[in-house]
């Protein structure tokens, strides 16, 4: 009897190889054959003309906010030193109302930075959308030249044969369709508070 139920385990357990394995092997005789072609993204940035225009605003807008914030340092740090410096010599109450309204200032000039650095990140993010959209229908152009039906990054590549790399073609394309990128700075005041 035991051996019956052992017997029985068996053959199912064949059985359900025989399926799978049978399934999978069906499967793959309809599998598509992978043709695939490459393109190396940050190559693609750093040397399309649009990738080196928005690195050249993106530098520029950061040293913009740094600027901005070594100003509101040194801003608190000269009405710190001006309140210091009054003490002796203003009321309780005069001191108090001239830290108070210090106190406020600043706050206003620290969210007036952190309202230019959130607007600064929704016009990257426009920007690269823009991008991409650029690059798009150059991609499916490619794929079509090719006749192929996938594009990796070459940064995702660990190892392969021979492939085709269309690096050069995509940023030659992507030159003559975008030779430039704006990034619109959203108005003040008009993004989201992180």
């Amino acid at each position: 009897m035991k051996n019956g139920n052992i017997a029985r385990t068996w053959l199912a357990a064949a059985a359900a190889l025989f399926v799978v394995g049978t399934a999978s092997y069906a499967s793959a005789q309809e599998a598509p054959v992978a043709k695939i072609i490459v393109v190396d993204l940050r190559e693609v940035q750093k040397s399309s003309l649009a990738g080196k225009d928005f690195a050249r605003q993106v530098e520029t807008l950061r040293a913009d906010l740094e600027t901005d914030k070594q100003k509101l340092e040194k801003q608190a740090a000269d009405a710190e030193q001006e309140l210091s410096r009054q003490k002796a010599i203003l009321s309780d109450a005069a001191f108090e109302e001239k830290r108070k309204a210090a106190a406020q200032q600043f706050a206003d000039s620290r969210n007036s930075l952190q309202d230019k650095a959130n607007r600064v990140q929704v016009a990257l993010g426009n920007a690269d959308r823009d991008l991409q959209s650029a690059l798009n229908p150059i991609y499916t152009a490619v794929l079509s030249k090719y006749a192929a039906n996938m594009i990796l990054d070459r940064s995702v590549i660990v190892a392969t044969g021979q492939v085709t790399d269309v690096t050069r073609e995509v940023i030659q394309q992507l030159d003559q369709k975008m030779p430039s990128i704006k990034l619109n700075m959203p108005a003040a005041g008009s993004t989201p508070k992180q």
